[in-house]
């Protein structure tokens, strides 16, 4: 099992790479705002804050996915000890 620093890490090479492809995309689309997400919420064409959307609900997946993964290596940790804290969600359910 992977600790919390690399769950870390590979979260954030994921959360890059689809930063950058997103912006790439953007650039196809709607060159006027460069791929720059902000430039694309205020001055962007529909296209261009439809890529955006999409691009907002995978990076909440992928924190979401991260928080879940992150909360079972902390509880894994703590849970071999013999230590069940009232704050870890798995010891208390």
């Amino acid at each position: 099992m992977k600790t919390t620093s690399q769950l870390y890490h590979q979260n954030q090479r994921i959360y890059r790479k689809l930063r950058d492809r997103t912006g790439d995309r953007i650039k196809l689309v709607d060159p006027a705002t460069d791929g720059i997400f902000c430039q694309v919420t205020n001055w962007g064409n529909d296209e261009a804050r439809a890529i955006l959307k999409l691009h907002h609900e995978k990076t909440n997946d992928i924190l979401l996915t991260y928080c879940r993964l992150h909360s079972v290596i902390e509880h894994e940790q703590h849970h071999h000890s013999g230590f069940f804290p009232m704050w870890c969600e798995h010891c208390n359910a």
